[in-house]
């Protein structure tokens, strides 16, 4: 039913998109890479498939043979991007390393995103007893509250530049993920809702400002391969968060014991990898604003 629902909305955006959008460019039609496009979309296959097997330990030998295929895939990208006229990336995007410092950021903040949207729920049912309903509706006030400050976490960019909503929205990411790991054991359904508002207004307050100043700092004539950089990034780091977290948890579950009790404590050091992730996104700001003054000093 949920794939219904959503195949529906589908069909809403699909009919209201052919009403609404229009033809605001001249047409070009420049040729296509489909050398390219096949190998990196293999490449991107082959992860997401092999990636999944890390739930069955390090020690699978097909994960380690995917990751393989997938580092000779994207050797072989880069070789064919660097001799072929027909780009289908620009990959000199990467040779500004303060835009490669917000790239890991935004991913980091997406995987943040989606590791604690898939554990929280799982806790509050399997360690809590409370219903999948609950479970779902938990993350909803966070949510909401995230979405309604989301214009003024762009006005503060605007008008107060960019190191006060980033350093701000990843400490208040910070304390709700270190909030989480502290009282892990024993969250109650009420502390759940507010750490992860807490989480989440920081995550929001950080994550669309990153982008936003990850293209500030990138050449005009490469924007549209940093846009395509940070939108399909964050949708395979919110897959692996989801993928790490869980096999974390399941870990965890396979021990002898209370199996609420278990889940409890692999939820516990899911979140502390939380903590370290917010940790490296601190350090990525504190490197990208470092390069940012010493290419304005140049």
């Amino acid at each position: 039913m949920i794939f219904h629902i959503v195949v529906g909305l589908a069909a809403i955006v699909l009919i209201v998109g052919l009403f609404v959008i229009g033809q605001y460019h001249e047409k070009k039609h420049p040729s296509f890479d489909w050398l390219s496009y096949f190998v990196i979309a293999a490449a991107m296959v082959i992860f997401s498939i092999g990636f999944d097997q890390i739930s069955n330990g390090l020690n699978n030998i097909w994960f380690w043979v995917s990751m393989l295929a997938v580092a000779l895939l994207i050797y072989v990208f880069i070789k064919l991007s660097k001799v072929s006229k027909k780009k289908l990336i620009n990959l000199d995007v990467f040779k500004n390393k303060a835009f490669a410092c917000a790239v890991i950021a935004y991913l980091l903040l997406q995987f943040i995103n989606l590791g604690t949207s898939f554990v929280l729920p799982n806790y509050v049912q399997i360690v809590n007893h409370s219903s999948s309903l609950i479970g779902g509706l938990i993350l909803l006030p966070g949510s909401i509250i995230a979405a309604i400050l989301n214009p003024w976490f762009g006005h503060l960019y605007d008008f107060k530049g960019a190191k006060l909503p980033l350093y701000t929205g990843t400490w208040i990411c910070l304390v709700g993920c270190l909030l989480l790991t502290v009282f892990g054991l024993s969250l109650s359904t009420m502390m759940v809702v507010i750490f992860f508002a807490l989480m989440m207004i920081g995550r929001q307050m950080a994550f669309n400002n990153t982008m936003a100043e990850g293209m500030k700092i990138q050449s005009d004539n490469l924007h549209t391969d940093a846009t395509a950089v940070f939108e399909t990034g964050q949708q395979y780091a919110g897959s692996i968060g989801t993928t790490v977290m869980a096999t974390i948890i399941s870990t965890w579950q396979k021990k002898q014991g209370s199996y609420a009790q278990l889940t409890a404590h692999g939820s516990r050091i899911a979140f502390l990898v939380l903590v370290v992730a917010s940790v490296i996104i601190l350090l990525c700001y504190w490197t990208m604003f470092k390069l940012e003054r010493a290419t304005n000093k140049d």
